[in-house]
């Protein structure tokens, strides 16, 4: 898995690969119930999964966090804004999360960015950054190992 970090700009980016074609993969990614598995946290969008949709993110255990589908371009790109923890809904706060899938040979490759992070102090950042890119590394590797599998 390739990482950059851009701790100056409060931003993250993963690169990494799914031995499945791009359709499953954006299947997998997209939709709620397949995020409940690869995320291990359930996904509720009641109003489906289109640019504008809020929705959430449960963290079991601990809360929601708000989600507003910004972009959702079959099957390439899927962005949204995440909010903070037990927020009614996103805000200035929130980071942006930008999924772009990739076919290459009949596997997909699979970049996740995730910046908004500028707005912190240089600390705090740097440490966000670094705990976001461990959990982006694993929530990847299962989307990637779920998208296999189907």
């Amino acid at each position: 898995m390739d990482t950059t970090h851009e701790y100056d700009n409060g931003k993250l980016s993963l690169t990494g690969l799914a031995h499945a074609p791009q359709q499953v993969v954006w299947e997998t990614l997209t939709s709620p119930s397949a995020i409940g598995k690869w995320w291990e946290h359930p996904a509720h969008f009641p109003n489906g999964m289109t640019a504008g949709s809020e929705g959430t993110f449960e963290w079991v255990g601990h809360g929601f966090f708000p989600i507003r589908i910004m972009r959702n371009d079959a099957p390439n790109h899927f962005d949204f804004l995440w909010g903070e923890l037990h927020a009614t809904h996103t805000d200035e706060n929130a980071s942006l999360v930008q999924f772009s899938l990739r076919d290459v040979d009949g596997n997909t490759e699979i970049s996740v960015s995730e910046s908004g992070f500028e707005r912190l102090d240089e600390e705090a950042r740097k440490q966000t950054i670094e705990e976001n890119t461990q959990g982006w590394e694993q929530v990847l590797s299962q989307l990637a190992a779920m998208s296999e599998l189907a």
